[in-house]
């Protein structure tokens, strides 16, 4: 399920131009205006990224062999400043 919840999330975020920086577990963690010069977009990237992170995941099957169990759920937060 990770491995299907993963490639859906770094297909957005080339989408997006969102460097992803690592997956931890079950985390992932994507960044924007690190790459490429996105000083005017780096907000609306992240937003439209985490927004369709949201609508994507939730057709992924927790257990594709068992459907009953429902599908992934995934909250989303971000940060927009210094680091």
């Amino acid at each position: 399920m990770l491995d299907r919840l993963f490639f859906a999330l770094d297909s957005l975020a080339n989408k997006h131009n969102i460097f992803k920086v690592e997956t931890v577990g079950e985390t992932y963690m994507g960044v924007t205006n690190l790459g490429n010069d996105q000083e005017e977009t780096h907000v609306k990237n992240i937003a439209l990224f985490a927004m369709e992170a949201i609508d994507a995941t939730g057709d992924i099957l927790i257990d594709e062999e068992n459907p009953k169990r429902g599908h992934v759920r995934i909250r989303v937060g971000f940060h927009s400043g210094k680091c």
